[in-house]
């Protein structure tokens, strides 16, 4: 049995087996709806459809005493989200997409991300600007907070990945920009490419950086503690 966490608005609670779908609409004394597939029939399919939607952008219900992804983040790790959401509320965007990601990583001065772009020769109102054009035309939206796009999501599914990879109990900044560019076709990607800095470049300089690093926390005083302190993270 698998537990999920959504943050979907549902009107209905659906319940599946292997010949129907029974459905209870929420309203004040409605009943319970039982429908069985049936040839031809498309009611069904259009709940099973909305009721995988929100199973696939859900996220799994860790198992007890398990830290979650979001508290491994680093308090600049965490920033970087806060700069990435201030991005796209700014630009009138939708959604937090990778791009404004990768502004969020630049802006987080203190992190190993921004000081790698930064020695690569990114300029921080020059990809705003390539991220505001890729993002769309602006938009008004009422709520002054945004959601992850597919796109962010994978990148900070990514970011745990590449923090696991390498035994670290803690989410960086390092991490999630390693994160960000393993999908090579997302928008993150596209403004590094348009400005002129190859994404494997990108990955290439931050894993030497913790490859050196590492040789300097592996002593019995070192640890945790020593390697977030030589990245500037805590």
């Amino acid at each position: 049995m698998e537990f999920r966490l959504h943050g979907t608005t549902l009107y209905n609670s659906i319940y599946r087996s292997d010949d129907q779908v029974i459905v209870n609409t929420m309203a004040l004394k409605a009943p319970v709806l039982p429908l069985p597939k049936v040839p031809g029939g498309t009611l069904v399919g259009t709940y099973l459809e909305s009721y995988e939607k929100v199973w696939e952008r859900a996220s799994p219900l860790s198992a007890p005493g398990a830290q979650t992804m979001f508290e491994r983040f680093t308090d600049q790790a965490r920033n970087a989200v806060v700069h990435a959401q201030s991005e796209t509320v700014s630009l009138k965007h939708k959604h937090i997409g990778s791009g404004h990601f990768l502004l969020g990583l630049a802006q987080e001065g203190n992190g190993l991300s921004a000081s790698t772009l930064a020695a690569l020769g990114l300029q921080y109102e020059t990809a705003r600007a390539e991220v505001a054009q890729l993002g769309g035309q602006p938009k008004r939206f009422l709520r002054p907070y945004r959601k992850f796009d597919r796109e962010t999501k994978k990148a900070l599914e990514g970011s745990l990945a590449v923090a696991l990879r390498r035994r670290h109990d803690f989410i960086g900044t390092e991490h999630m920009l390693l994160g960000l560019l393993r999908d090579k076709h997302n928008t993150a990607c596209q403004v590094l490419q348009n400005l002129g800095i190859p994404p494997e470049q990108v990955v290439q300089h931050v894993n030497r950086t913790l490859d050196e690093l590492a040789k300097h926390t592996q002593g019995p005083d070192q640890g945790r503690e020593a390697l977030l302190r030589l990245m500037g993270e805590q």
